[in-house]
């Protein structure tokens, strides 16, 4: 998710937080906001998914990780990674 390089740093942001609202509105979908049904397997996976590009960008644009000396944007992307496999895990644990 590369954000082109030409962009002023202000019109990047709004670019990356116009993304961040509509997956926002991704989450609530994917989250059934409205509703008090059980989600399935496939609606926590999109979850998520949208959860973690959502991270990503923030990560990467906002707290400019992406550009960070050594591995931290690894690192931090690697833990985000961690914490949704194991809500995941604990979700499906739940269900058995």
């Amino acid at each position: 998710m590369e954000i082109r390089s030409d962009k002023s740093p202000i019109r990047k942001l709004f670019i990356v937080w116009l993304c961040l609202m509509a997956l926002t509105i991704g989450t609530m979908i994917a989250g059934k906001v409205t509703s008090t049904a059980s989600l399935g397997l496939y609606w926590i996976g999109g979850l998520m998914l949208v959860s973690f590009v959502k991270a990503k960008l923030i990560l990467d644009y906002y707290l400019e990780l992406k550009t960070a000396y050594g591995a931290w944007d690894k690192l931090f992307t690697s833990m985000i990674a961690l914490l949704l496999i194991i809500l995941t895990g604990i979700y499906i644990a739940q269900k058995l």
